[in-house]
């Protein structure tokens, strides 16, 4: 809250992808005490609705990553320890 407020209030819009943006988290903080009307507050709770969204999705595309990646890991060490059983009864003659 300190960095938002020690910002300039009206950030200038960028011109190219690459300018400096400001997060939607920033410009709710900054822009709700300034509400004058029930369009301008409706247009803000939006941008916490899409915030809202967007954190929602990736936290779902992490968990199915890492779901993902452990039952490979979970593949991979049954097919290794599988592996070392044979080489085991290989070694020692029981089948």
């Amino acid at each position: 809250m300190a960095v938002a407020m020690t910002h300039w209030r009206r950030p200038p819009i960028p011109k190219t992808l690459f300018d400096q943006g400001y997060t939607l988290a920033s410009v709710i903080a900054n822009e709700f005490n300034e509400v004058s009307s029930d369009l301008y507050l409706s247009a803000l709770v939006e941008a916490g609705l899409i915030l809202f969204v967007l954190t929602s999705l990736v936290n779902i595309g992490a968990y199915y990553v890492l779901r993902r990646m452990n039952r490979l890991h979970k593949h991979r060490s049954e097919r290794a320890g599988q592996e070392e059983g044979t080489r085991v009864a290989e070694t020692t003659g029981v089948a």
